[in-house]
C-alpha cells in the first residue's frame, strides 16, 4: 500500500474516532489488524478526545492525549499502544481488554477506572493514580509504577512479572493470584493487602514484610 493511502486511512479511523459515524466492533477490530504493521498515526488529539465519549475498539496508536479529559469515557478494546496519555484525567474510564502497551500514563489518574485483561506491558505509569482501579486479569509486565497510588485496587490475576512498584502504595489491594515474579516493592505499601496464592519467587519484597503469613507462594 502506498504511504499516502495509509496516511488516508489513519486520517479516516482518527476523524471516526472523535465523532464520526459508529462502526461495528468486527469492522474496527479488522481496520485495527490492518493497520497494526503500519506504525504509529503521530497525531496531537489533545481537546479532541472528549470525557464521557465512547471510543471503543478505535486506533489511537502513539496518539498524543496528554492532560486530557477523558473521565468515563469508553476504551473498551481501543488500541492505544506508545500512546501519550502523560497526566491524563481517565477517572471511571473503561478501558477494558484495551491495549496499552508501551503507553506513557505518567501521572495519569485512573482511579476506579475498568482496566480487566488490559495490556499494559512496559507501559510507564510512574504517579499514576490507580486507587480502587480494577486490573484483574491485566498485564503489566515491565511496566513502571514507581510511586503509584494503587490503594483497594483489584489485581487478582494480574500479571506483574518485572514491574517497577518501588514506592507505590498497595495499602488494601487485592493481589491474590497475581504474578510478581522478580517484580520491585522495595519500600512499596503492602498494608492490608491481599497476596493469597500470588507468585512472589524473584521478587524484591518490602523490608519487614512477612512472606510466609501473607499466603504468597515462592517467598524467598
Amino acid at each position: 500500500m502506498k504511504r499516502s493511502r495509509v496516511s488516508t486511512l489513519v486520517l479516516v479511523l482518527v476523524l471516526s474516532a472523535c465523532g464520526g459515524s459508529e462502526n461495528s466492533a468486527d469492522t474496527t477490530r479488522t481496520k485495527n489488524a490492518a493497520l497494526s504493521d503500519q506504525g504509529c498515526m503521530r497525531r496531537d488529539l489533545s481537546g479532541v478526545v472528549n470525557s464521557n465519549s465512547d471510543y471503543s475498539f478505535k486506533y489511537f496508536a502513539c496518539a498524543v492525549m496528554h492532560d486530557s479529559n477523558l473521565r468515563e469515557s469508553n476504551f473498551e478494546g481501543a488500541f492505544l499502544t506508545d500512546a501519550n496519555l502523560y497526566g491524563a484525567n481517565l477517572t471511571s474510564a473503561n478501558l477494558a481488554a484495551a491495549d496499552l502497551r508501551g503507553a506513557d500514563l505518567t501521572n495519569a489518574d485512573l482511579t476506579s477506572a475498568v482496566l480487566t485483561n488490559a495490556n499494559l506491558a512496559a507501559a510507564s505509569l510512574t504517579g499514576a493514580n490507580l486507587a480502587a482501579a480494577d486490573l484483574r486479569g491485566a498485564d503489566l509486565t515491565n511496566a513502571d509504577l514507581r510511586g503509584a497510588d494503587l490503594t483497594n485496587a483489584d489485581l487478582r490475576g494480574a500479571v506483574l512479572a518485572a514491574a517497577d512498584l518501588r514506592g507505590a502504595d498497595l495499602a488494601g489491594a487485592n493481589l491474590t493470584s497475581a504474578f510478581l515474579y522478580r517484580a520491585n516493592l522495595t519500600a512499596a505499601n503492602l498494608a492490608a493487602a491481599s497476596l493469597t496464592g500470588a507468585r512472589v519467587a524473584g521478587a524484591i519484597l518490602p523490608s519487614g514484610f512477612d512472606c510466609g503469613a501473607s499466603g504468597a507462594i515462592g517467598c524467598p
